[in-house]
């Protein structure tokens, strides 16, 4: 204590944690430690012996609980000082987890005997270093580590000039609560600046760039120039820091405050390309309407939204502080599930990071394909097919390189991979006026599990991203509605929409059904448990005879599935499958129902995909003309809505001009080309006429006349015929119009066969009338990679008419394609 005639106390407020010297009761010098405080003091009173005096006020402070305890094991110890992170917060009257300290000497023997004495677990951390590491497990299971590190250096204050900031290079004596502060850490924390211990700090460990810009947002402190000059100077040294100490800085800036404007500030100072370089790509690419920004732009946006939506949504949230109607009616309609939202995100992953994290960082880069996937439409529409897929792998491979679990890099797929889906039901809401059914929620669930709670968070903010202040109200509301079924279902209605109870084991369809145990008899009670979500079973019974029903419509084709694609509620059969995926597409004026001979003989385990091109079938005729390269668009669009990369594709007639305009414009897709009965020739002149004048017979008298002249010269056998006419005659005059415009239009793709290095398979018919054999033969030479059979007494469809033989060809096609290399 000091006495009556000392200084008073608001004339040593400003020295608060700081050493002084004192001559007769007035302050001369002040410093971070004893010896600097002597040190000032000597340079303008170098003869007199100041009282050296610590204005101490630390009792005031409220430490971490377990620093007390510590205090009582440690007071017989010497030269052992609380450092660090810990000690910042106190000032700061943050809370803290974990304490550290450093020690003069023989800080693991240290860290030993305060663990024995504590019963709790120890660790000697690095030998050579001598830092040891006490854990103690609470009785709600969380950890707290206690860490003892010699000195870095000669003394105290050598160690805490080697540190990252001035903030962190504070230490407390706990003997006495004595500050050391030798570089004026607790100056900058009063100022609010952010200072390198020195001009070297960010070249001796790169890493200190990240923490810099974390700690800047976390605390709103500002950064130095000199220590910014510093950081800008080392940030491509970045690269050369481990993936896992870049990897535990990054997601604690995705943890902490404003992560975007933290990612901004790592682009300004040329730190982002070496930790993040994906991310760059998407400055400057350009996007439709309604977005407002360029994909960078826009993913900051999200970012920032998020954090909003989240805040909106957290535990301690006072809803009457909404600040705008958009945060009115998010709470308003999802607040309800704050505590859930609140359990979910903080769920920690087995690396100790939580999912919240992993929702921040799939939001930087559930675009980042988009850059390798636009392309502008002849209305000049900017449309980015399939980079949802892509930006899966590409967020994948930067997981894996940060060393994040499989668990996370899962996870992580499964958001930016989905990403569009909870859109695509906002939008059918909106045009349609129709909510997600309980198919399709059962659907979204089946395939992302948990994911989709962070799907449904990622969807709000990138809605509002996309719009910015020109979000619709009514858009807003549709969106937020849309989330709430999705979230109600998880949260709710689990048992009911997701995870139905049990009806039938797989032991109960193989006895039942006679299967052998297989992918069939999972595919069987996948089909089994939607049906129960949608009503149509609700016994074993029930079950059984819905699993029988379906496993013969499966293998006729007759289970038809629907694709939003290209704004086409595109029809098409799938047979799910592990192997090889097989587009079997049809010709005119058919639909996909004529490979169902053959189905049951291809490979058991191929991906069979058989759709019903636009104007076909179930699918609808858009208005206007078309193409066939339009029509490859719908095969992709298809392929992506399917989440399959690669394919081979099998196209009769129609089906074979539309599959080399795919195999033109996206040969990345192809995995192999089949062309049954079809050509890569275009049209000649009297061919296009030909057309020309089908197209105005089936205006004045519409399809009938098609079905009586095609289906005599589709087959051979007459046998087929009455089944031909009438499938012909369910053709939509309008779709007929459109195919026979589209090919009369096609162009020549001989040379894009000639430069495919991919398997390619022909099959003709001697007889077919349609495409002459000679023709057929011909196309054998346009590559080496192609093999051919010719079916005596086959006309065009050699599907019905030699399905065994063209089964064979296709189950080679698929052989070759699956040992093929590209």
């Amino acid at each position: 204590m000091m006495e009556p005639d000392n200084p008073s106390e608001e004339e040593l407020n400003p020295y608060y944690g700081r050493w002084v010297a004192l001559l007769r009761g007035k302050v001369v010098a002040q410093g971070g430690t004893p010896e600097q405080a002597l040190r000032a003091a000597q340079k303008s009173r170098y003869k007199e012996k100041p009282e050296i005096v610590y204005m101490s006020g630390l009792n005031d402070l409220n430490f971490p609980p377990l620093f007390d305890t510590i205090r009582n094991l440690l007071a017989d110890e010497e030269g052992v000082f609380l450092v660090g992170g810990v000690v910042r917060d106190v000032f700061l009257k943050r809370s803290s987890h974990d304490l550290d300290f450093a020690v003069k000497k023989n800080a693991i023997q240290l860290a030993r005997k305060v663990a024995d004495k504590l019963k709790a677990e120890f660790y000697p951390l690095d030998i050579e270093r001598d830092t040891g590491r006490v854990l103690i497990t609470g009785q709600n299971g969380s950890r707290q580590a206690i860490d003892f590190a010699a000195f870095r250096g000669d003394d105290l204050e050598t160690d805490l000039r080697g540190r990252d900031f001035t903030i962190n290079a504070m230490a407390i004596d706990p003997k006495n609560l004595s500050l050391h502060d030798p570089l004026g850490g607790l100056s900058d924390l009063r100022e609010k600046c952010l200072r390198a211990c020195s001009g070297s700090s960010f070249k001796d460990d790169p890493v200190r760039i990240l923490r810099a810009i974390r700690l800047a947002a976390a605390f709103g402190f500002r950064i130095l120039p000199e220590s910014r000059q510093a950081m800008k100077d080392s940030a491509d040294q970045l690269a050369k820091v481990s993936p896992e100490r870049q990897r535990d800085e990054l997601f604690r800036i995705l943890e902490g405050p404003r992560p975007a404007i933290s990612i901004k500030a790592l682009d300004m100072l040329g730190a982002l390309e070496p930790v993040l370089p994906e991310l760059l790509s998407l400055k400057g690419v350009q996007q439709a309407h309604p977005h407002v920004q360029d994909v960078w732009s826009h993913t900051m946006s999200i970012i920032s939204h998020l954090e909003t939506i989240l805040a909106a949504l957290s535990a301690d949230y006072e809803p009457e502080t909404a600040s705008d109607y958009y945060h009115g009616v998010l709470v308003l309609k999802i607040g309800r599930y704050r505590k859930h939202l609140s359990e979910h995100l903080s769920n920690i992953s087995n690396n100790n990071r939580t999912w919240r994290e992993i929702l921040f960082f799939s939001a930087l880069y559930h675009d980042i394909a988009k850059p390798g996937k636009s392309v502008t439409g002849v209305e000049g529409h900017i449309r980015f097919w399939g980079h949802e897929d892509d930006g899966a792998d590409i967020v994948s491979m930067r997981a894996h390189k940060l060393a994040l679990s499989n668990d996370e890099i899962n996870r992580l797929s499964v958001i930016v991979r989905n990403h569009m889906r909870i859109h695509f039901h906002t939008k059918r809401l909106t045009d349609e006026k129709k909510l997600p059914t309980r198919r399709a929620i059962y659907r979204f669930f089946r395939d992302v599990g948990e994911a989709g709670v962070d799907i449904c968070l990622l969807t709000l903010a990138d809605l509002w991203a996309t719009y910015e202040n020109s979000l619709p109200e009514e858009t807003w509301v549709t969106c937020l509605d849309v989330v709430r079924i999705f979230l109600e279902s998880w949260w709710e209605k689990k048992t009911e929409l997701i995870a139905p109870p049990q009806l039938i084991s797989g032991v109960d369809l193989m006895q039942a059904l006679s299967l052998e145990p297989g992918p069939e008899v999972g595919r069987l009670l996948e089909a089994v448990r939607e049906a129960q979500v949608v009503n149509e079973v609700n016994d074993s019974l029930s079950a059984l005879n819905y699993a029988r029903d379906y496993r013969d419509k499966l293998h006729k084709g007759e289970v038809m599935e629907y694709a939003l694609v290209n704004n086409i509620r595109l029809a098409f059969f799938q047979r799910p499958g592990s192997g090889m995926p097989i587009v079997l597409i049809h010709g005119y004026p058919l639909d996909h129902t004529i490979w169902q001979p053959i189905i049951p003989i291809l490979e058991k385990d191929a991906h069979l995909i058989l759709p019903d091109l636009r104007g076909h079938g179930s699918s609808p005729t858009p208005e206007g003309t078309y193409s066939v390269e339009n029509m490859a668009d719908d095969i992709s669009g298809l392929l992506d809505f399917l989440r399959v990369r690669k394919a081979i594709l099998v196209g009769h007639s129609l089906g074979g001009y539309v599959a080399l305009a795919f195999a033109n414009k996206y040969p990345q897709k192809l995995k192999g080309l089949g062309l049954v009965a079809s050509k890569t020739n275009a049209d000649n002149a009297s061919q296009k006429e030909a057309r020309l004048k089908a197209i105005a017979d089936i205006q004045v008298n519409g399809i009938a006349p098609v079905a009586d002249t095609m289906s005599a010269k589709l087959v051979v056998n007459p046998n087929l015929m009455p089944e031909l006419h009438k499938l012909i005659m369910k053709m939509d005059p309008a779709g007929a119009i459109g195919a026979l415009y589209a090919m009369a239009e096609r162009d020549d793709s001989s040379k894009v066969v000639a430069n495919l290095k991919i398997p390619i398979m022909v099959v003709a018919g001697v007889a077919d009338v349609l495409i002459p054999i000679e023709t057929s033969r011909q196309m054998t030479n346009l590559s080496s990679t192609s093999t051919y059979m010719e079916l005596e007494g086959v006309g065009h469809m050699p599907m019905l008419e030699a399905p065994i033989k063209t089964a064979e060809a296709i189950n080679k096609l698929i052989n070759e394609g699956n040992r093929f290399k590209l």
